[in-house]
């Protein structure tokens, strides 16, 4: 189908029986407050208040100089939570070809209903990237087209809409 080429002909068994090769079937339901979300493989997702969804996902990444997203290997995965809150922390090390990229990651949830997100990381050798940290997807249905205020590094705001 795609002669001289990297993709692949068909789909793995992975991304038949859930979608994504990305994606772990272990899920974890944690809670920050009102809010409630999944907690997967380095990534919360569809972090909501009620059934209303205000955030599809967060996740932590590393993409080489042609925007190929490197998977990374998650070890030192500690995981803790009650009824209101939650912290988890793990190591992920990226390596593909040029790139040898180590980070911490760091999720807290609060009773509050607020989550912060850390990230430190070290390139282990020199390497071409377009991208190293946090991506932060928005659910499409009932965001689509309305507007939005977007706060820039250093503190100037703008209104926009979303794509």
């Amino acid at each position: 189908m795609f002669p001289n080429s990297e993709f692949s002909d068909s789909p793995d068994t992975r991304t038949i029986l859930y979608g994504d090769h990305n994606e772990n079937e272990r899920q974890t339901v944690i809670h920050a407050g009102r809010l409630s979300m999944i907690y997967e493989n380095g990534s919360i997702r569809r972090i909501s208040i009620g059934k209303t969804e205000i955030i599809r996902m967060i996740y932590a990444t590393v993409r080489d100089k042609e925007w190929i997203t490197i998977l990374p290997e998650i070890s030192e995965e500690i995981i803790k939570s009650d009824k209101e809150s939650f912290y988890i922390s793990y190591k992920s090390s990226y390596k593909s070809g040029d790139i040898d990229f180590s980070s911490r990651i760091k999720i807290e949830g609060k009773p509050d209903s607020s989550v912060i997100l850390s990230f430190e990381g070290e390139a282990l050798k020199d390497f071409e990237k377009n991208r190293i940290g946090f991506c932060v997807l928005h659910p499409i249905e009932g965001y689509t087209g309305n507007e939005c205020i977007i706060i820039h590094p250093d503190k100037k705001s703008e209104i926009s809409r979303f794509p």
